[in-house]
């Protein structure tokens, strides 16, 4: 056992290591804490976040000393710190014991962002009549419910439930998709949903999608099911319909899934080609903020381009799943790793709310990833994670941590769940983790090098450095910087430093002119005249102004708007007046708006708060009396003052319905078609909660917004959200939380 563990180890760390650099994933270690004394095999690994807590589920064979019997069972195992540490796995089920020779299988889960977690999977060990089980925790993943039947019109004999896959619009709203076999002996499976608005106790029939409809003798599979907005998006693959390809096919609903559109194919170039037996698979899609992707494998050869063999595609959509960009091939090893055999398959996506995207993938020898940092459009060139390994499962908390897990086991060992941190990826202009720099390339002699480590200091100079003296210290003549300080020459590599007598210099002092260096010290000059601009270096007390030499206060002091008061540092910033809630550091509030100026209608704004503890009676009663009054603001008029409000009446009715419903932590405000007059949203979630865990979302969609010339705005802007009981809610973002900014687009995220 021991040589096993470390011939493992040896190749995941060899192979880790030479990915740092572009990849910057740490060392891999096993997730499964019982990885070196188990015996059992543990594959299937699923992973999921809500930013704070992460949790992983698997299928083990493993007996815990008996009690779970030599069959395969679900694995849960949670982590606190950002995947660093994993507890103890432990059992999903209490059926695990009872359930004798009967496998569990396919396990998918996800998570409301508020405590609400659920798994579904499918199950050989049905009580009675269901194939697929539910099980929900309300304590983010530390104690499960007992497993409950989802869909109980499947009997012995009536069919089977395969490869669920469970969504949640964080409203209450559960939909589950999976494989459904009409009976036991049947191979033509349907993709079906059912739904569930009260944790998991109770779930409507299954609904077909596109079951009627579909050419007879078709197959459908490996559906996957988003959220977007107040839609669904659900995913699958066809086989056996135009052709001998698989179809990658999309469908949406709009009612929660009593409905679905006809299905849309995505791989538009899926009919046959120079390889007869080409087939599309492993279909996923993911949500960005104004961004959908599906990612699939495909033997699809790219007109002669990539072989035969199976890669790695992508479509992207910008309408919410209407409509699809042409399939582009990411894996770039696709021209050259061989016309057959060298099969890319089974991708997995994750998205970090900064345009960025990651996908991994199985290769013939371990697992690659690739990256977008342009929200899919392009892809950077592929790495190879690990030597060895199958099934990789991603998950990030949008704050620049990625966890990667997959199965690796080496010949005649055990199968474990292993698992690598990166910390943020260099070159994506956001510095994060180790990195000491981050320029937006990988590209050295330019300050910060290849790795995201800073040049200066390293005794060599480089393109843009005055000086380098092999140290990052200040007053030595060669600053921290690696730029020459006033009173100072320096020459040399390493630089060497010598005072500069006689030369012109600035003492800081804005009321004086004319200073010289003598001796690495600037002295001497006279009075600047009277007028100047100047600075006591309190921001609280107004302007000031140079009179005789002396800066004195000029102008009258600032005032502060709401939920913010003067210090004197840094002037207005956040306080803790009562009923104002700000941002938590870390948690980086974001704020999208698109221009479209072809279509109106899709014009777009969607605002991402969370912050401060926020009680539920903090929100007031939206649903009989209190308004919401929502307001950005910038500073391009010199002075922080709106550019654009809107409202959510309190009480309103929209369309024969209230726009305001109650939810168990909050409320939601939903306006599909605009009817309300002087308000341009389409909806607003209010959840109250811990430090943290309290949230707004805005989202508004339409040529009723109001939209300025997007380049015309400037930072820092200010996003404010307040109710007539009293509440406030607000997020300023400074020039630097500026992501993007065209005249179609403006993106800020703080940092």
């Amino acid at each position: 056992m021991g040589s096993y563990f470390a011939l493992v180890f040896v190749i995941l760390f060899a192979c880790l290591s030479g990915a740092a650099n572009a990849q910057q994933f740490g060392a891999a270690s096993f997730l499964n804490t019982n990885a070196t004394t188990d015996s059992g095999n543990d594959t299937g690994v699923t992973l999921a976040t809500d930013g704070a807590v992460w949790v992983a589920a698997w299928e083990s064979t493993e007996e815990f000393g008996g009690p779970a019997g030599p069959d395969q069972d679900i694995l849960i195992s949670r982590s606190m710190d950002g995947g660093l540490t994993w507890g103890a796995p432990f059992l999903i089920h209490v059926s695990a014991i009872a359930d004798g020779q009967t496998p569990d299988e396919f396990t998918s889960i996800a998570t409301d962002g508020a405590g609400g977690w659920m798994a579904i999977w499918h199950s050989y060990f049905f009580t009675p009549g269901s194939r697929l089980l539910a099980s929900y925790s309300s304590n983010d993943g530390a104690i499960w419910s007992l497993p409950l039947p989802v869909d109980s019109t499947l009997v012995y004999g009536s069919g089977i439930a395969k490869r669920p896959d469970v969504a949640t619009d964080s409203e209450g709203t559960w939909l589950v998709t999976w494989e459904h076999y009409v009976t036991d002996t049947s191979t033509d499976p349907y993709v079906v949903v059912a739904r569930s608005t009260d944790s998991g106790l109770h779930w409507t029939d299954h609904i077909f999608i596109d079951g009627v409809t579909r050419p007879a003798g078709t197959r459908d599979s490996a559906p996957q099911l988003v959220v977007v907005g107040d839609d669904w998006v659900l995913v699958w693959v066809r086989y056996g319909a135009s052709s001998s390809d698989g179809e990658i096919l999309v469908s949406r609903s709009t009612d929660d899934g009593d409905t679905w559109s006809s299905a849309v194919t995505i791989n538009t170039s899926s009919s046959p080609d120079v390889c007869s037996s080409g087939i599309a698979s492993a279909p996923e899609l993911v949500r960005g903020d104004d961004t959908l992707l599906a990612i699939w494998s495909d033997t699809e050869s790219a007109g002669g381009t990539t072989g035969c063999d199976s890669d790695i595609f992508v479509s992207r959509s910008t309408d919410d799943g209407v409509t699809w960009s042409a399939p582009l091939v990411i894996n770039a090893t696709a021209t050259t790793d061989g016309p057959t055999g060298a099969s890319d398959r089974v991708p997995q996506l994750a998205y970090d709310g900064s345009d960025r995207w990651l996908a991994a993938w199985d290769t013939p020898t371990g697992i690659s990833t690739a990256r977008s940092l342009d929200d899919g459009v392009s892809w950077t060139a592929t790495q190879d994670i690990a030597a060895a390994g199958f099934g990789p499962l991603l998950a990030t908390n949008g704050l620049g941590r990625w966890v990667l897990a997959w199965a690796s086991a080496p010949p005649g060992g055990d199968f474990d769940i292993v698992h690598a941190i990166a910390d943020g990826f260099c070159g994506d202009f956001l510095m994060e983790g180790p990195e000491e720099c981050d320029d937006g390339n990988v590209v050295g002699e330019d300050g910060c090098a290849a790795d995201c480590s800073l040049e200066c200091g390293n005794a060599v100079l480089n393109g843009i450095e005055e000086c380098d003296d092999g140290n990052r210290a200040d007053g030595d003549g060669c600053a921290g910087a690696c730029v020459v300080e006033q009173c100072f020459a320096c020459a040399g590599e390493p630089s060497v430093c010598t005072a500069d007598d006689g030369g012109a210099c600035d003492d800081a002092d804005p009321c004086t002119v004319g200073e010289t260096c003598l001796a690495t010290v600037c002295a001497g000059g006279g009075d600047a005249p009277d007028g100047t601009s100047c600075s006591d270096s309190t921001l609280c007390n107004g302007d000031e102004s140079c009179i005789a030499g002396v800066c004195e206060t000029t102008e009258s002091a600032p005032v502060c708007t709401a939920c913010r008061s003067c210090q004197a540092s840094v002037g207005c910033a956040p306080s803790p007046e009562p009923g104002c809630h700000g941002p938590l550091e870390g948690l980086r509030p974001l704020l999208l708006l698109k221009e479209r100026l072809d279509d109106l209608d899709k014009r777009r704004l969607s605002f991402k708060w969370l912050g401060e503890m926020t009680a539920l009676p903090d929100f007031g009663n939206p649903e009989t009396q209190d308004t919401y009054i929502v307001c950005l603001s910038d500073q391009s008029s010199g002075q922080q003052l709106p550019f654009m409000c809107t409202s959510a009446a309190g009480g309103a009715v929209c369309g024969n319905d209230p726009c305001w419903k109650a939810t168990k932590n909050g409320f939601v405000y939903k306006d599909r078609n605009q009817t309300q007059p002087n308000s341009f949203l389409s909806k607003m979630t209010l959840k109250a909660g811990a430090d943290g865990k309290a949230k707004i979302i805005i989202k508004a969609k339409g040529a009723n917004i109001p939209l300025p010339q997007l380049q015309s705005l400037l930072a820092p802007m200010t996003v404010r959200v307040d109710v007539t009981s009293g509440g406030s809610w607000e997020a300023v973002f400074p020039p630097q939380s500026v992501i993007k900014q065209t005249d179609t687009l403006l993106k800020a995220r703080l940092q």
